[in-house]
């Protein structure tokens, strides 16, 4: 029930595994994606933080694009992607990759990991991120699902409650009839 543990760990794993000095992973929310988790000692960008769904960012192609989108040096793809080459000036940011979460085809968020020299991806590499990628997605909606059964759950404990009283009031209303009706 707690995806945020889930996230966390996937995202310190998915650094580690890739030997990459950040991780982070966004959500989306509406037409932005939001960061929920990060791991690595960059600071750019705090928890919560937002950014729009659109493919002038990295995050935002793969999530747009439902598809994993590699940049083996962002400081030098100011072309294709003008706001993220100038962070990755500004930071030092240079191999990047980001790797969609997808349920059922839809992306529900994205995991971004990036190193600080130019260094790209190996295969093995990108296939533990999309790996991770479908463990966090299967993790948020197995929480989604769970949820919300718990939540049809408790309205239906409401309504058994109510039903149970209409039940009670009908079955002294019938007694009552019949008393009369036998008096009668």
């Amino acid at each position: 029930t707690n995806v945020q543990s889930v996230l966390d760990t996937v995202t310190e794993y998915a650094g580690q595994l890739c030997d990459v000095t950040n991780a982070e992973i966004l959500q989306v929310e509406g037409d932005e994606l939001r960061l929920v988790t990060k791991h690595g000692m960059d600071h750019i960008w705090p928890i919560g933080f937002n950014i729009p769904i659109n493919r002038n960012w990295v995050v935002g192609r793969a999530v747009a694009d439902r598809t994993s989108v590699h940049v083996h040096d962002l400081q030098q793809a100011a072309a294709e992607f003008p706001k993220d080459a100038a962070y990755a000036k500004q930071y030092g940011h240079r191999t990047v990759s980001a790797t969609p979460m997808l349920i059922e085809g839809v992306a529900i968020g994205v995991i971004l990991i990036h190193r600080l020299e130019v260094l790209p991806l190996t295969d093995k590499q990108i296939a533990v991120l999309k790996t991770f990628a479908d463990q966090a997605a299967i993790a948020i909606e197995s929480v989604r699902l769970f949820s919300e059964i718990q939540e049809k759950n408790r309205k239906v404990e409401v309504q058994a409650k109510e039903l149970s009283k209409w039940n009670t009031t009908l079955e002294t209303r019938v007694a009552k009839q019949v008393a009369e009706l036998e008096q009668l």
